[in-house]
């Protein structure tokens, strides 16, 4: 009577304790749930963002121009920005490949150096607005055409430096202005013209 008294109290200890460890289980396995549920719906909503950067043309950090990442022949900067950062527009960094034109609107204040380096634009605009460009801005860049506004007033050396020189690259810009002087003191490297134009 004994023993059958112990092997019942043994089997009644173990299917609490085997209970207690499925009661034990279960809990962990909700509370794992839930964070994968959170980590899921966040790496939803990371995923939007994500969608919701990679459907534009600009990566930005603030009101800075990292990168031109669209597919676009002509593009105009977004009216957020107030600067445009160095490689931005390099399609030696991947960015811009099928560039043909870009349009540099009012609000951009600044154009880092090399920010248009190894550029795969033919034709930039700058509107009236900008005020500094920084050294070799457009170096290596095999451009048709460049207008420049009078409004730029800050002028890094060798902005359209080229290893082999540039051929039949127009310069637009406004009689007397900075950015004028600048030019007529120290002409890109190979076939190009200064043109008094700037519209």
């Amino acid at each position: 009577m004994n023993a059958t008294r112990k092997k019942m109290m043994a089997l009644i200890l173990a299917l609490s304790m085997a209970l207690s460890l499925l009661t034990a289980c279960q809990s962990a396995s909700k509370e794992q749930e839930e964070p994968v549920a959170s980590a899921s719906e966040g790496s939803a909503e990371a995923s939007a963002s994500a969608e919701a950067v990679e459907g534009t043309d600009y990566q930005m950090d603030g009101d800075v121009i990292v990168a031109y990442v669209g597919s676009a022949h002509e593009t105009t900067t977004p009216k957020n920005a107030v600067s445009i950062g160095s490689d931005a527009f390099s399609w030696d960094m991947g960015y811009g490949e099928e560039l043909e034109k870009v349009t540099v609107t009012s609000n951009i204040k600044r154009i880092e150096s090399g920010a248009f380096s190894f550029t795969a634009a033919d034709f930039i605009y700058i509107e009236e607005g900008v005020e500094y460009i920084g050294h070799s801005a457009f170096s290596d860049s095999y451009i048709d055409e460049i207008w420049f506004p009078s409004s730029v007033t800050e002028i890094g050396a060798s902005i359209m430096m080229t290893e082999e020189g540039l051929e039949g690259t127009k310069i637009h810009v406004v009689e007397g202005s900075p950015i004028a002087k600048y030019f007529e003191e120290d002409m890109p490297y190979g076939q190009c013209e200064l043109l008094y134009d700037y519209q």
